[in-house]
Order: structure tokens, then sequence, then C-alpha cells
């Protein structure tokens, strides 16, 4: 019974501490919603699933480099703004 909740325990403290650093990678989200664009264009912009682009926004995956490349091209925006600052400058 103790390995068990120690497997569970375990298992939700990793799952935390992927979401926590997958955290706020991208600022694709913030990006859209200050262009007043929808993620579904950029899906279908990008030719792209609809529910990747969503991961993308959400930060529950990232695009590549590539693919981060043409978000900033077709959101006409420096690439830059896409990644989200990690320190204060």
């Amino acid at each position: 019974m103790l390995a068990n909740q120690i497997k569970y325990i375990t298992l939700h403290l990793t799952q935390f501490i992927i979401e926590y650093n997958m955290a706020n990678l991208n600022c694709i989200k913030a990006v859209l919603a200050e262009k007043g664009i929808m993620s579904k264009w950029l899906a279908k912009t990008l030719q792209k699933d609809p529910a990747t682009v969503s991961k993308w926004c959400n930060n529950h995956s990232q695009p590549d480099l590539y693919t981060l490349a043409r978000i900033a091209e077709v959101l006409d925006v420096d690439i830059h703004r896409l990644i989200c600052h990690t320190k204060e400058e």
C-alpha cells in the first residue's frame, strides 16, 4: 500500500515538474491576442492541425524553430516577441 502511494506521489510530482518547466516558454497566445487573430486562422495559414496550434498557445508543447520562424513571419513580428523572457532586464 505504501509503495503504491509513493508511486502515485512520484508520478504526480514528475508531471508537475514537467508542466512547470514547460510553462510560458512561448508567447504565441499573447501575440495573437494583441493582433486580434484567432489560433484557428494561424492553424489554417500554417496548414497545421488546430489542436497542435492550441497546444502551442497553451504551452503544452512547443513548435520547432523553423515553425516558430514561420509564425513570426505570418504574424509580422520579430521572432523574439514569440519567446517569453525568463529574466527581467
